[in-house]
């Protein structure tokens, strides 16, 4: 996969701690929500918009996290580690319109399918979205910058139906992208910190890029609260589909803290 890759740009801020808050090694565990917007299209044989033609509607939106963030007296070479999972859960329905037809008589198709206007499609896509970092951080002025590791995997199904016909179209996803990241903190005051991140990759017609904004406030002890904005777009081609999706939206998160 690594001579395959065309394009390695790292363009978010993964966020990192500053000092203030890493004097001992820490392990943390983050439970919170992701209200996302789907948008983008799914192709086979005919283009369908996940908005206009489906009209595909979020259902899950938990959002988990898992870290490990080395302390001052820790050895230099430890890297901060992150293991977050999204399960992206959507369904659809509408009324197909405005299809365009390929030929004389002959209907659109979404695989075998045969998409006609005026039957309601029924659309659900249950991906599981894996994401695993390792980050190394350097201080810069007021900032921690770090840069290091991601590794993302989208594993699911697709399926298109047609509710009038009971005929149905099912398409697996399975796609892991590698990434490098770079990543800046920022601690106003010791109950603060302001954070940005994102990563990207393309290689053989695939990409994946994400970029996030973010607040965490200390509320008590080893409890604190975060807040910010996603986004994650995701262009998947095959050679039986083209994916191009973007989710982007408000997250909020309750995280736990234990120190060492």
């Amino acid at each position: 996969m690594n001579a395959t890759l065309r394009k390695l740009i790292c363009v978010a801020l993964l966020p990192v701690t500053t000092a203030a808050w890493a004097a001992e090694a820490r392990w943390w565990a983050q439970f919170g929500a992701w209200d996302y917007v789907a948008s983008g299209s799914v192709t086979d044989q005919t283009r369908l918009d996940l908005q206009g033609d489906l009209g595909l509607r979020s259902q899950d939106r938990g959002d988990y996290q898992l870290g490990y963030q080395p302390g001052n007296r820790s050895r230099r070479w430890l890297p901060r580690l992150e293991l977050g999972y999204v399960h992206l859960a959507a369904q659809g329905r509408q009324e197909l319109s405005g299809l365009e037809l390929p030929g004389p008589g002959l209907p659109p198709l979404f695989g075998g399918l045969p998409l006609l206007n005026g039957n309601t499609a029924e659309t659900s896509a249950d991906l599981d979205d894996l994401e695993m970092r390792a980050q190394w951080p350097w201080q810069l002025g007021s900032l921690l910058l770090g840069t290091g590791l991601n590794l993302s995997r989208l594993d699911g199904l697709i399926v298109v139906a047609d509710a009038d016909t009971g005929a149905s179209n099912r398409q697996r996803v399975d796609e892991v992208f590698p990434s490098l990241s770079l990543g800046a903190d920022w601690q106003p005051w010791d109950w603060l910190q302001l954070s940005l991140r994102g990563d990207y990759v393309q290689y053989q017609g695939d990409r994946a890029q994400g970029l996030e904004a973010s607040a965490l406030w200390r509320i008590y002890g080893p409890i604190s609260l975060e807040a910010g904005w996603r986004q994650r777009a995701y262009k998947i081609e095959s050679d039986d589909y083209l994916v191009d999706a973007r989710l982007s939206g408000a997250r909020i998160g309750l995280r736990f803290e234990l120190s060492r």
